[in-house]
């Protein structure tokens, strides 16, 4: 346990879980593959060194036969090998022992998938549940750090409006639970009305919420467990049909992801839901440092992840109009800018029909209505 105490909460619950699974699957409890494993090293027999090895090779075949992902089996086999580390007994397991192959995990949710887990949200949590849904999509965050978050928090990030007087919340960075690593978190106006359509509610049952209050509450209070979002999920997913049998919380990270990279930098994108950055250029990139950066990016790219088409349709109504009278200031200024030249040519025309003694080529009161 306390090998596993530098690992994610998550990754130490799916470590101690396949653990306990490989100590079924050979019939023996810690201690007696801890005894085992020290014998088979101070027997001197060469075949006895890689007698667990062998296990963990066979075992994972067999999980994936069971059908379980390449990625899931090698996870499980390092589930093995961090016990051995913990005791100081070396476990020979290289890469090409395990099995190959990648796995997408859960997929990509769609726009009208995420609408049609909106409409199943129903029942005594029906809005906390809608609030949770648009906060994944806007923010992009890992499930365990969004029950991780506060009221205070929450009311506490600075509101930003843009051009057409629509909200979006910025709050301080927070280091991620997996990773450490900043995430710098924004949301725009549909998870706030949703988040802020929650907390009413809660307040008219509770009255005022403190600020260390979780902003997304567990029956009873106190903070959600990362799993109780899950169990929700695999709820609000059977309105999907077959089709959702892929589609998970991490699937509002996927949609976010890849319907921001398309105008917002990758590595901006990483830094919005808290990732960390491997490749060499990361270290480069910090929006971070130049004030209302990666704010304004957000901003310009949220109709990218926006589901609701009134929205979208306002949005767009919004920006024709915006439009249209930059249009009309261009035409006013332009018709200002001609003024003088229009005038100078009247007077022109004037003193020619003086000298010509013709009829006057505007009559009064048509120069003045011009």
């Amino acid at each position: 346990m306390e090998e596993l105490l530098s690992k994610a909460s998550g990754t130490r619950e799916k470590y101690l879980f396949y653990f306990q699974r490989f100590l079924e699957r050979w019939g023996l409890s810690a201690d007696e593959l801890f005894e085992m494993r020290l014998n088979d090293l101070r027997s001197g027999d060469p075949l006895n060194f890689s007698r667990v090895e062998r296990w963990v090779k066979a075992w994972c075949r067999e999980l994936v036969e069971a059908g379980y992902s390449p990625g899931t089996c090698r996870l499980a086999a390092h589930a093995v090998k961090s016990f051995f580390k913990a005791l100081n007994l070396p476990l020979n397991l290289k890469a090409s022992d395990l099995p190959k192959g990648e796995s997408s995990g859960s997929r990509i949710v769609l726009r009208e998938e995420i609408l049609a887990l909106w409409d199943a949200c129903g029942g005594e949590f029906k809005k906390r549940n809608r609030a949770i849904l648009m906060f994944l999509k806007d923010s992009g965050l890992r499930i365990s750090d969004v029950v991780a978050l506060t009221v205070g928090q929450y009311r506490g990030a600075k509101t930003i409006y843009n051009e057409f007087g629509e909200p979006f919340k910025v709050f301080e960075p927070i280091p991620t639970r997996k990773t450490g690593s900043l995430a710098f978190i924004h949301i725009g106006p549909e998870a706030i009305k949703a988040v802020e359509d929650y907390l009413r509610l809660r307040e008219e049952l509770e009255g005022p919420l403190p600020l260390e209050a979780p902003l997304f509450s567990a029956r009873g209070g106190g903070f959600m467990k990362p799993d109780a979002i899950t169990m929700v999920f695999n709820r609000l997913r059977r309105s999907l049909g077959r089709e959702g049998r892929r589609v998970s919380p991490h699937s509002l990270r996927k949609f976010h992801t890849t319907m921001l990279e398309a105008e917002i930098p990758p590595h901006w994108v990483a830094k919005l839901q808290g990732k960390k950055v491997n490749d060499s250029m990361g270290p480069y990139s910090q929006p971070e440092f130049l004030p209302g950066t990666l704010t304004e990016a957000y901003i310009h790219a949220y109709h990218r992840i926006r589901v609701f088409k009134q929205g979208e349709t306002d949005r767009k109504a919004r920006e024709e109009m915006v439009k249209l009278r930059a249009r009309i200031a261009e035409l006013e200024e332009k018709i200002r800018m001609m003024e003088p030249a229009y005038l100078q040519m009247m007077e022109v025309f004037e003193r020619r029909r003086r000298w010509s003694g013709e009829r006057p080529i505007f009559s009064s009161t048509s120069v003045e209505l011009i």
